[in-house]
């Protein structure tokens, strides 16, 4: 696995000594563009100093107590057979800039992890396989494809950690990516793709499936999971620009059906519209008011908008679209719905005129 593969060398340098050292690498030489740096720890120490712009293809890590590479040299992979970063061991980090001049090929094996803290945007697809993780502070590139391990965003909450590609698949055992507290925009992305590899990471609340899934932090008493839509006209998500047609992903509340951030009468408007009942249906989605990724729009969903409520209004919805059942289910958790749906009308007229005919 991973691209690149010149010749190169091995680090043999000591700890913190600076990348252009030629006396730091086994060739005698710095390498450039298309070869391979391995860094194994058994001569060379477990850091390297990026003190100026440096290039290689493919880098190898098998130190099980890892590698460092840090610096403001920016480090551009890619020449030759493609860039790639492998990894057999340990736990490395790259927090120098890494930009992409080739299609990226990471392959981290099972107990391996790779972080990259400062990946830069291109147009560069990237393919991460192996059983063990890569890390990155975001994914701005082009097709990324996972078909195992973990590919997970650091956590961020902000513009630094919004993600955007130009497409996504997720495949095979153990493939996943985990996006913590950011969001996403799949360019052109398939709404029921991203749908169903969400459904598939949810696992009944666990998130711990294959596809795509979330393991960051809500605030305290509120239940967060990923909201997703589809575009359909332009705009900005967490600082990353999208177009009609793309695909959004939000880390939110769950029962935030507009993905604004918050959850008020807005959003319980859309679920009252939509109301299924327990198993009524398989094919709502999320802006429908389905927050728990099983198809249908019942009481388990309204469950979680109230526990994450975030508007005002002192308990009363105007919810003209509302369903009888959805607004008498709101009812029951002392909520007031205006206008009250014509059929609770009635059955409220039924009860009275029944209570007229008994005390006759």
């Amino acid at each position: 696995g991973g691209g690149g593969g010149g010749t190169g060398g091995t680090w043999v340098g000591a700890a913190a000594t600076n990348w252009t050292a030629g006396g730091s690498w086994s060739s005698g030489g710095a390498p450039v563009a298309g070869d391979a740096a391995t860094f194994d720890g058994a001569i060379g120490g477990n850091s390297t100093n990026m003190d100026a712009a440096g290039a290689a293809g493919t880098l190898n890590f098998s130190n099980a107590a890892g590698h460092t590479i840090s610096g403001s040299g920016t480090l551009t992979l890619g020449g030759g057979s493609g860039a790639g970063i492998n990894a057999t061991a340990g736990s490395s980090t790259i927090s120098a800039p890494v930009a992409l001049s080739s299609a990226l090929a990471a392959n981290i094996a099972g107990g391996a992890k790779v972080s990259l803290g400062n990946l830069q945007a291109s147009s560069q697809t990237i393919a991460k396989s192996g059983g063990g993780e890569l890390e990155v502070n975001n994914l701005r590139s082009g097709a990324v494809s996972i078909t195992g391990g973990k590919v997970t965003v650091t956590a961020n909450g902000g513009a630094a950690g919004t993600s955007k590609v130009a497409g996504l698949s997720i495949s095979g055992a153990g493939a996943k990516l985990d996006l913590k507290d950011n969001d996403l925009v799949v360019q052109g992305g398939s709404l029921a793709s991203v749908r169903s590899l969400i459904q598939s990471g949810y696992a009944a609340g666990a998130w711990s499936g294959d596809g795509i899934v979330t393991t960051g932090v809500a605030p305290a008493g509120k239940t967060a999971g990923l909201g997703y839509g589809q575009a359909t006209a332009g705009g900005t998500l967490s600082g990353e620009s999208f177009a009609a047609g793309d695909t959004l992903v939000k880390f939110t509340y769950l029962g935030d059906a507009d993905i604004d951030g918050d959850v008020d009468g807005v959003d319980v408007g859309f679920w009252a519209g939509n109301f299924t009942g327990a198993g009524g249906s398989s094919s709502k989605l999320w802006a429908e008011g389905d927050w728990d990724y099983d198809g249908d729009v019942d009481g388990v969903d309204v469950g979680f908008w109230a526990g994450n409520f975030t508007g005002a209004g002192g308990g009363v919805l105007d919810l003209p679209g509302a369903q009888p059942e959805a607004a008498a289910m709101l009812e029951s958790m002392g909520y007031t719905v205006v206008p009250e749906p014509a059929s609770l009308g009635l059955l409220a007229v039924a009860a009275m005129a029944m209570g007229r005919r008994r005390r006759k």
